[in-house]
């Protein structure tokens, strides 16, 4: 059994919640190796090249996020000294330069504005990508912003999906332009119109297996 299989098996990810404080209050150098690799499961990342400062990753499902949580966000930010933050991939933002000290106040905030940063590393579903005009380009066949919100909503916070594999992605669109790469996706759901009874029906074709990153693409 690997490193990363073995403290899985000792500890669910989301267990490491409870250590957040202590680790705030013990500081960063105290944190064990194990632990390092479980506060991933909750969104914190220590960076190497920047010692004693973290990286938070934010849901923001099909890249969605209101005009007060961005606020927030660029508070947060602002508040780091460094003016600096990532958006990713997976239609996300990384905040960078966060103390292990900050790290409870941080998703305190964050969570009370509707937001997350659980489960968005390690062998977890993460970030639910969509077509990034959800909701405004005409050619879509309905908006899927709300079926990203809801397949969110599912499986944050609950034990059944924090020990997956490997880490797993999810596109759902209802834009025909092929904006997501969905062949690429562990579960792809894209726009499908069906004929019942002589009537049009919009929903989604469902795809699955695919894959991206090391050893190149496999198609679903």
């Amino acid at each position: 059994m690997n490193k990363i299989e073995a403290l899985k098996a000792e500890r669910d990810g989301l267990d490491v919640r409870d250590d957040l404080v202590r680790f705030a209050r013990e500081g960063w150098k105290t944190i064990a190796d194990d632990d390092k690799e479980r506060l991933k499961w909750v969104g914190v990342f220590q960076r190497r090249p920047t010692p004693g400062h973290f990286m938070m990753r934010i849901r923001m499902p099909n890249g969605i996020v209101t005009a007060a949580q961005c606020r927030l966000l660029g508070e947060i930010t602002r508040e780091s000294g460094r003016n600096v933050a990532d958006i990713t991939t997976r239609q996300q933002l990384q905040l960078r330069w966060v103390t292990i000290e900050g790290v409870p106040e941080v998703m305190a905030r964050i969570e009370a504005a509707g937001l997350t940063s659980l489960q968005t590393g390690m062998d977890n579903i993460r970030g639910i990508i969509g077509c990034p005009a959800t909701g405004l380009t005409p050619k879509e066949l309905f908006d899927t912003a709300p079926i990203a919100r809801e397949f969110q909503r599912i499986f944050v916070g609950d034990k059944a999906f924090t020990n997956l594999p490997r880490k797993f992605n999810v596109t759902i669109t209802g834009c025909p332009e092929h904006c997501t790469g969905g062949e690429t996706q562990d579960i792809s759901m894209t726009p499908a119109i069906r004929t019942v009874e002589g009537v049009e029906i919009a929903g989604l074709n469902m795809a699955v297996g695919g894959k991206q990153g090391s050893g190149g693409p496999v198609f679903a």
